[in-house]
Formats: structure tokens, sequence, C-alpha cells
């Protein structure tokens, strides 16, 4: 395997994040750098983005935030001015550092969640989805787009060293 792992990390690693620490807020700076050099992924996380609108559209009578989990380098901010930006860490980008699973928003205060390929990296999503049944409120929308949880992307991820705590067995 780690003959698999040096090809996979030599020919899929854009140039921009070789040798990046991924727990260095720095690192944020390097993502956004590389989706906004790149046409294509920007043009990407813009038609992600664009699925949050039906959401936030259907729930404008609600008071309460509407909380981007796992913001990162994204940018939905630019698109949804009033998005709260989250991330498990202080970084560029991000209005509010949150744990997903154990929210300082209280009891049914959000208006809506939207999550782009973030539930994947959750050691036990199970705690995330108890902190969204108690904090959404009633009429709010929980939005995730998720990728496919195919033997390829875990063969891919897992010889990446990229974060993917999910485990299908348990996800309790």
């Amino acid at each position: 395997m780690p003959k698999l792992k040096t090809f996979i990390k030599k020919h899929l690693t854009d140039p921009l994040a070789k040798d990046l620490d991924i727990d260095d807020p720095a690192t944020v700076l390097k993502h956004r750098q590389m989706i906004e050099a790149k046409p294509l992924l920007k043009k990407i996380y813009r038609d992600w983005y664009r699925e949050y609108g039906p959401s936030i559209e259907v729930t404008q009578s609600l008071i309460g935030p509407i909380v981007e989990i796992g913001s990162g380098a994204g940018f939905s901010k630019a698109i949804y001015p009033q998005m709260i930006t989250t991330d498990i860490a202080e970084a560029p980008y991000i209005d509010k550092v949150l744990d997903a699973q154990n929210m300082s928003y209280p009891d049914q205060s959000v208006r809506g969640f939207f999550l782009i390929n973030v539930v994947h990296h959750f050691l036990k999503p199970a705690k995330f989805f108890k902190e969204v049944e108690r904090t959404l409120m009633s009429g709010g929308r929980l939005v995730m787009l998720e990728p496919y949880n195919s033997p390829f992307n875990r063969l891919l991820c897992s010889n990446m060293d990229h974060y993917e705590y999910f485990d299908i067995i348990d996800a309790s």
C-alpha cells in the first residue's frame, strides 16, 4: 500500500497543497487560492451554493440565523451575506468557531444549517444530528451535500491523509 499512497499523493495533490499542515489556519488561505485559481472548481462550488437557495427562500419568514457548518475556504457568504460561516477552528473567512457535535445555539433557535462535504468528517455523526434536532426551529431546514461513499472514494481518501473519520459500520 505505501507505493499506492506515494503514487496518489504525487499525482493527485495540487501543487499548492503539497506540504501543508491541515491543522494550520493558513492552509485555508491556500485552499481558497486553489478554488479561485480553478474556474471549474469555483463553478462547482457556486452550483453547490445554489442548492442552498430554495431552503433559504422558503424559511424567510422564520427569525433565526442561517449557519454554514464546515465553511473552510468556501465563499458562501459572497452569495448569501446573511450566512454565518463556521468551522471547528479559527480561520480566515470564518465568522464563528463551532463544534457541530456540541453547538452553542439555544434550543430551536436556528433557521437553517447548510453543509458541503462535512458530515463524513465527523467521528460520531449521530451527535451532530442530535444537535441539529435540538437547535433547528420548527420549519427550519438542514441541507447537506455529501460525497458518495464509494470504495474508490474510501481508497483515495485513506491514501491522501484526508480527515475521513466516518465509519459506515458504526455511525452512532
